[in-house]
């Protein structure tokens, strides 16, 4: 690697990032696209580190489904520092480590050499804070070294944002991982799609409270009661969406990238490369396997797409490898965040004999893999990998759920949350069919959960212990 091309193309970042900002953070019609709540958490830290009240959390990792918006939140976060803080352009470094490595056979530690070497000093001597902004880190594998010891450790006047794949937090050595901040970036909830996509404000607070009173809820009565008092609102915003809305969004809507493009066919494409990085890319970080190993992953993850719940046995039959491979397989495709793996209710002895519900972490991959090759797509597959990816981002961003497994027995509801007031909840989803409550009554005598909620396209209403919550408002949570 010469490091005059490095050099070149580090003047070149240096002076031409404010237009690539301008460019990737304006809308079709040329206005600003809102700041989602991740950019808030950044611009928090960022005060904070320019106010000197806090010089430990300096060094931000953004880890995350590819597709879900990391490189536009960065170059919000840069344009943020220039514009709002006034910290000068030479200070704020932007560099992708995928062009840095695949095209200029650069790393993090280069590239900070360079940049010493341009502004004539050690970033230990300098006197004014400097920004690095470091997307897709996942192509130098020793990026945490990097920049634990190139940028951190030299100076307090340092501050270090970094962007990859969800393989990113898999990357860091223990010494390394105790310095870093991690805010995940997940794939877009309904009212981040409404935001981004018409440029109006959706309710504030409306889905945290939501949530409050769907998982803090002691009796169905309760429940019913406190989601009432929110309904108009819910049909307010309902009524504020264009009739396809919601269908367009489960299709494609998650994935940030999706919301202004017109034509579902560039979207699906584009998902389609992604998962092939994924599988060419990130699964050589999270795990050794072999040619072979690696060219069945898209026949299993066709496999998965089509089915809500397959055995390890039949799917390990059905790709011919051996179970003990297929899990290792599944196990770096849910690190990846390519699949959601949902556990089985039950003691950690029947964890083990039953197979996992691989949902997908967002509808979009599943909508992708059946268009791919040509499947009518199942929107109740959809929805379900939704429920999946909500809960999920309660369960590791709120206080609200401790955990959520399936009933893996015949008839059994989809979910089974675990509240933070250690309460089971079962969880019943349905869209574009016939809905009973049978399902849930099955898991809430097997499990002894006191009442449920079944998900649908009814309106909000209560029967037996079991609240009816429509389609619309379980997706603003």
């Amino acid at each position: 690697m010469s490091n005059e091309l490095l050099a070149d193309y580090l003047k070149n970042s240096i002076a031409a990032t404010p237009s690539l900002v301008d460019a990737r953070t304006r809308d079709l019609k040329g206005r600003m696209l809102f700041h989602r709540p991740i950019f808030y958490a950044l611009e928090k830290q960022t005060k904070e580190f320019l106010a000197g009240t806090n010089i430990e959390n300096r060094w931000i990792a953004v880890p995350g489904l590819r597709g879900t918006g990391k490189t536009t939140l960065l170059l919000q976060v840069y344009r943020n520092i220039l514009q709002d803080f006034k910290i000068p352009q030479a200070n704020v470094v932007y560099a992708s480590l995928d062009l840095v490595s695949r095209s200029l056979g650069g790393d993090v530690l280069s590239l900070v050499k360079v940049y010493e070497e341009l502004i004539g000093r050690n970033l230990s001597e300098i006197k004014a804070p400097v920004f690095f902004l470091l997307d897709e880190v996942q192509y130098d594998k020793n990026w945490a070294i990097a920049v634990k010891a190139a940028i951190y450790e030299k100076s307090n006047k340092t501050f270090v944002i970094t962007t990859g794949s969800s393989a990113l937090a898999l990357q860091t050595n223990p010494d390394a991982a105790r310095r870093i901040l991690f805010e995940k970036a997940y794939p877009l909830r309904l009212t981040e799609y409404y935001m981004l996509k018409y440029h109006k404000t959706p309710p504030r607070d409306l889905g945290p409270n939501l949530a409050r009173v769907i998982f803090s809820a002691e009796t169905p009565e309760k429940m019913f009661m406190h989601l009432n008092l929110f309904y108009t609102a819910v049909r307010e915003f309902v009524l504020a969406l264009q009739p396809r809305d919601i269908e367009s969004f489960l299709r494609t809507g998650t994935l940030a990238f999706s919301v202004h493009l017109e034509n579902e066919k560039d979207v699906f494409e584009r998902v389609q490369n992604s998962i092939e990085k994924i599988i060419t890319d990130d699964l050589m970080n999270l795990g050794s396997f072999d040619k072979k190993t690696l060219n069945t992953i898209p026949r299993i993850l066709d496999l998965l797409s089509v089915r809500g719940t397959i055995s390890y046995e039949n799917l390990s039959s059905a790709v011919a490898l051996e179970k003990i491979t297929l899990m290792k397989v599944l196990d770096s495709l849910s690190k990846a965040e390519l699949i959601n793996p949902i556990p089985p209710h039950g003691s950690v002895d029947s964890r083990v004999t039953k197979s996992y519900k691989n949902l997908f972490s967002s509808p979009a991959i599943r909508a992708a893999l059946m268009d791919k090759v040509n499947r009518p797509i199942d929107h109740g597959l959809l929805f379900e990998d939704m429920c999946a990816m909500i809960l999920r981002r309660l369960k590791e961003k709120t206080d609200l759920i401790q955990d959520f497994t399936y009933d893996a027995r015949d008839g059994g509801a989809d979910f089974i949350v675990r509240t933070h007031k250690n309460q089971l909840l079962p969880i019943e989803v349905s869209y574009g069919k016939k809905s009973d409550n049978k399902q849930v009554i099955a898991t809430m005598d097997r499990v002894g959960a006191k009442f449920g909620v079944v998900v649908s396209d009814k309106p909000l209403e209560i029967k037996g212990g079991i609240v009816n919550i429509p389609i619309e408002m379980f997706l603003l949570l």
